[in-house]
């Protein structure tokens, strides 16, 4: 797929691997994140879904370094 044969890629998908999900899906996201929703491609909304609290599976804070 397109953008796969890049490292980060990788990577980023092993986190997935491992149990890392994205921080803006966290279920306390609206604490530290605006989601400016006229800025998301068309289609492209569903990424950015709230998780229900149980699915923090990782109990760290939130990453504000986290790109």
């Amino acid at each position: 797929a397109k953008g796969c044969d890049h490292k980060g890629v990788g990577v980023h998908e092993l986190g997935h691997t491992i149990g890392f999900l994205h921080e803006h899906n966290r279920s306390d996201r609206d604490t530290y994140l605006i989601i400016y929703w006229l800025n998301i491609y068309e289609g492209m909304a569903p990424q950015f879904t709230i998780l229900d609290a149980h699915q923090n599976i990782i109990y760290i804070k939130f990453d504000h370094d986290s790109i």
